[in-house]
């Protein structure tokens, strides 16, 4: 189930901060920039408060969670996210 909960996360949150603030910058969408980077620092701060007492999203080894939210967060610099 916590797998589950951080596709969702992926999915959603992810999906509408880091990635689509980097849709802004690298192909000219029309978007909403400002949300869409609160999002992205939103679920950013989650991430890495979670992140601060385990090494993996969910077990002590990367899962499919780990590697459905790397890409985007990998890539949030392309989207003016630090």
């Amino acid at each position: 189930s916590k797998v589950i909960e951080w596709l969702s996360i992926s999915a959603n949150e992810i999906q509408n901060g880091p990635c689509t603030a980097r849709l802004y910058f690298v192909f000219n969408a029309k978007i909403d920039l400002d949300l869409a980077q609160q999002r992205a620092h939103a679920v950013l701060k989650v991430i890495d408060k979670h992140l601060q007492q385990q090494d993996w999203l969910v077990l002590n080894r990367p899962t499919i969670a780990d590697i459905a939210c790397y890409p985007y967060i990998g890539l949030a610099p392309e989207g003016g996210i630090s």
